[in-house]
């Protein structure tokens, strides 16, 4: 039975005609399928990091509002920080996926440490987000790479994001001059 490669760095088609052979970078920027996937592993790494700033935001947001607590304005900082560096990774910045990295990797250390001395299951919780998150950053360093020599960047919005913008363009309409 023949089974489809599903690896970026090894598709189906290079394992059978090069015999295992790695492929080199303009190999690998040259197919369009591989291109299409990159783009799509990128943007959702980067969609990921800025889901959990905005996540991050919103509760140290309500922390400071004194209706939940244990979240302080420092770690506003580090969420808007978070944020920002998802936004730094969409549009091609390769200190910003290491900063991304750092930061997560500081939050996973922090979280397991958590749990260590006070378990509670939203300790549990935020350590497998930061260790996630963490997994996806390190595995978009290759592909980071490959895109920006091909120089894909800014990445493409989101279906999502483009049908709420159609959306927002169509209520605005042609502006009329008085």
């Amino acid at each position: 039975m023949y089974r489809k490669s599903q690896s970026l760095f090894r598709p189906s088609s290079w394992l059978d005609a090069g015999g295992g052979v790695r492929p080199t970078a303009d190999a690998i920027a040259s197919s369009r399928t591989l291109g299409d996937r990159a783009v799509q592993r990128l943007s959702m790494t980067a969609n990921l990091v800025i889901f959990l700033g905005i996540l991050y935001t919103v509760l140290h947001l309500i922390g400071c509002l004194g209706l939940l607590h244990g979240y302080h304005l420092s770690g506003l900082v580090v969420a808007l920080g978070i944020l920002g560096l998802g936004y730094g990774i969409r549009y091609g910045s390769s200190v910003c996926l290491y900063a991304a990295i750092g930061v997560c990797a500081g939050l996973s250390l922090y979280f397991g440490v958590l749990i260590v001395s006070a378990w509670t299951p939203y300790s549990t919780l935020r350590l497998v987000l930061s260790t996630w998150t963490l997994w996806r950053l390190c595995r978009a360093i290759p592909v980071m790479r490959i895109l920006q020599q091909k120089r894909a960047f800014p990445l493409p919005m989101s279906r999502y994001g483009e049908a709420v913008l159609r959306r927002f363009q169509k209520r605005a309409g042609p502006k009329k001059e008085a």
